[in-house]
């Protein structure tokens, strides 16, 4: 009897140690690649080019923002704004091959700057209020905000912290500006309203963004090639947070737990790729991968679904109430709080390879192995001494 009750322990020790052996997802490779005392934010991703906006640690009223750009090849953070301007804040970087745009100001609007990596020489694009500048190709956008007044709360300024603002009047109507770099050629759509917490998207000429329409959040897209906008979705809910890649777009479902939905724009296809219980957000796509977080308070998780197959993985989790992702490729950024240090950290997910599509049926194939993940090998390893110590107690036993 003793003997089969420690035979049941070790097997089911062996079945626990294998649940925790599933792989984030497998093959793939994690590191980190930023952390600061002060704050990170305004992470974002293109190829292999990762930029934020990184609090220096000086305060005056308000906090002043470096741009930030992390080489993937070459394992290198750089700066592209100076980080000894202590008066002037630095945000909302994108990226696109040898380009970084973003927006100098923190608070609402700004100037937008442009910078070319290989020469390292910046410009002004224009001298107008802006907010969300992107940039994807030969194509930039952002946020039109204009001329507005802002009303503080009354009470003692906190250095280490902006005024907190009571209230914003804007003087001209919202619109969003899409300009061709080469030829110059601008786009000005206009809004329903000026909304602080819009999300814009662009790849290539198509710009997608949400905007509340008759008190319900939904997404648009224009193409620039013809001049054409249009509204997208007309659902009864909230539609929220787009991201456009190719013929895809993704959003977060905000009256159903924020469920992830796809839309493919040639067919008019639609399906829901992720639902409750859980809380999802922040969709992103890249090509036929799409990431999303899911969760609730400090415990997240990054969720990753190939389009072309159909399957849904884990990437990473995440014990922090800052939880916030991004993907370019096989390459995904996620941004969030040491809870020990209360550091904020990006860490860089490298995902595994996708395999050749179609192979020759003449062809012969060599079986690989994908290299698992540091934490799996151990856990393998922890599974084989306890069977070894389990069966060597069990033979002790035998009469």
């Amino acid at each position: 009897m003793e003997k089969r009750m420690l035979l049941r322990r070790v097997i089911l020790l062996c079945v626990i140690l294998a649940c925790f052996c599933v792989p984030l997802v497998t093959g793939a490779t994690e590191e980190r690649i930023a952390t600061a005392w002060d704050t990170i934010r305004d992470v974002e991703i293109s190829g292999d080019q990762v930029v934020l906006a990184q609090g220096s640690g000086v305060m005056f009223l308000f906090r002043p923002y470096r741009i930030v750009r992390y080489d993937i090849p070459r394992k290198e953070l750089v700066n592209v704004t100076a980080q000894d301007e202590k008066y002037v804040s630095y945000s909302e970087p994108s990226v696109s091959a040898a380009r970084i745009i973003w927006r100098n100001g923190e608070l609402i609007g700004g100037q937008v700057s442009l910078q070319d990596i290989t020469t390292n020489m910046s410009r002004i694009l224009t001298s107008e209020n802006a907010d969300q500048p992107r940039i994807s190709g030969e194509y930039v956008a952002w946020e039109t905000v204009g001329n507005y007044q802002m009303e503080f709360e009354p009470g003692e300024i906190v250095l280490d912290a902006p005024p907190r603002i009571r209230n914003i009047t804007y003087l001209d109507p919202p619109s969003l500006t899409v300009r061709n770099l080469r030829t110059g050629e601008e786009h000005r759509i206009p809004l329903h309203s000026h909304a602080e917490d819009r999300t814009l998207s662009l790849d290539g000429s198509l710009l997608a963004w949400d905007d509340p329409v008759n008190g319900t959040w939904q997404i648009f897209l224009h193409e620039f090639g013809n001049n054409v906008t249009w509204q997208l979705t007309d659902g009864p809910g909230s539609l929220r947070s787009p991201h456009i890649s190719g013929d895809w777009v993704a959003w977060q479902d905000t009256g159903n737990s924020g469920d992830i939905v796809l839309h493919h724009l040639l067919s008019g296809t639609v399906k829901s790729i992720a639902e409750g219980p859980e809380t999802q957000g922040s969709p992103r796509i890249s090509g036929d991968r799409v990431i999303w977080l899911e969760g609730k308070g400090e415990n997240w998780t990054i969720r990753h679904y190939d389009i072309s197959t159909g399957e849904t993985t884990m990437v990473a989790k995440i014990f922090s109430w800052k939880a916030e992702c991004w993907i370019s490729g096989e390459h995904v950024v996620y941004l969030t709080q040491n809870v020990s240090t209360h550091q904020d950290e990006v860490y860089l997910v490298t995902l595994p390879a996708r395999k050749v599509a179609e192979i020759p049926p003449t062809t012969t194939v060599l079986r690989t192995t994908t290299i698992p993940t540091p934490g799996f090998t151990a856990i393998v390893a922890l599974a084989g001494i306890a069977m070894i110590l389990g069966v060597r107690r069990w033979r002790r036993l035998r009469p």
